[in-house]
């Protein structure tokens, strides 16, 4: 009803606290000041009504179900309320939503706007400037390990298997003297069911899997998880240094490669500028 009398509200729903603060940095940097941001978490929807929906009750499942809902209760031309998700599994797993209210980021999450040798070098000339490496040396040598495991992960989700993640992914990776990264995958995969007493199924995962990464060609941030990202990173630099630098934990790096995206690159993105164009009074 709000949004039915005030139409010229404009109020922004995303995922999380991430999502909102390089979104609210970027609305300030085109001066879209009357935009409001809220994280989903704010609005109180019940895990039975999301679960019943069909969707995941996770900060993503709330913003496609709030988006959903609010679309069915107001007019296609409607721009008083806008909800912004992750587009997390959809392509390989070849999901989609009917919303005009619902708009998705350019890539898997919002770290992937970090997820570029710009990005990567800012941030290694802040906290390794010893390091002998580039910032498209280290995304060359991550992007194979990293597609894998969305891979493996989108698995678990197409399969229904709902399996826990490996606390670590460390004991199935080695590190060169010639700074190449190995993987050793069918140790990984089997590490995974056995844990989750699903080793029985690793036929069907394994097939599943290839046809599954026949679908996530092109673009890296399209087919890599932002968390991944940046344990991996964390991994790698505490591996390369020969040591554990305070800087080097993961959530220590995620902070810092949302804190390097520079504002005015994003205006170039086709989320963003779809959202300029939406959300201008």
């Amino acid at each position: 009803m709000r949004y039915r009398f005030e139409p010229s509200i404009r109020d922004l729903f995303v995922e999380g606290r991430s999502d909102a603060a390089v979104v609210r940095r970027f609305l300030r940097n085109v001066k879209l000041d009357h935009v409001v941001v809220y994280e989903v978490s704010t609005v109180e929807i019940p895990p039975e009504t999301v679960l019943a929906s069909g969707q995941p009750d996770g900060v993503r499942g709330r913003i496609i179900y709030l988006a959903l809902e609010l679309g069915g209760h107001l007019s296609q031309e409607s721009k008083a309320a806008t909800c912004v998700a992750d587009r997390d599994y959809d392509l390989v797993l070849g999901r989609n939503y009917g919303s005009g209210i619902l708009l998705f980021l350019d890539y898997s999450c919002v770290e992937m706007y970090a997820y570029n040798e710009v990005v990567l070098e800012r941030l290694l000339n802040g906290i390794a400037p010893g390091a002998k490496m580039s910032g498209l040396d280290v995304l060359r040598e991550l992007e194979p390990l990293l597609r894998r495991l969305f891979l493996i992960r989108a698995t678990n989700i197409s399969l229904g298997l709902r399996m826990k993640w490996l606390s670590s992914f460390a004991n199935s990776c080695t590190l060169g003297s010639d700074g190449v990264v190995s993987f050793d995958e069918g140790d990984f995969i089997r590490r995974y069911l056995s844990k989750n007493s699903r080793l029985s199924d690793i036929e069907t995962f394994r097939i599943r899997l290839e046809e599954l990464s026949a679908r996530a060609v092109g673009d890296a941030r399209l087919f890599v998880r932002g968390h991944d990202f940046a344990q991996i990173l964390s991994w790698y630099l505490r591996e390369h240094a020969s040591g554990s630098s305070p800087l080097y934990r993961p959530e220590v790096l995620e902070q810092l490669l949302l804190a390097y995206i520079d504002s005015s690159d994003l205006a170039g993105e086709g989320f963003f500028k779809l959202l300029v164009e939406r959300l201008h009074p």
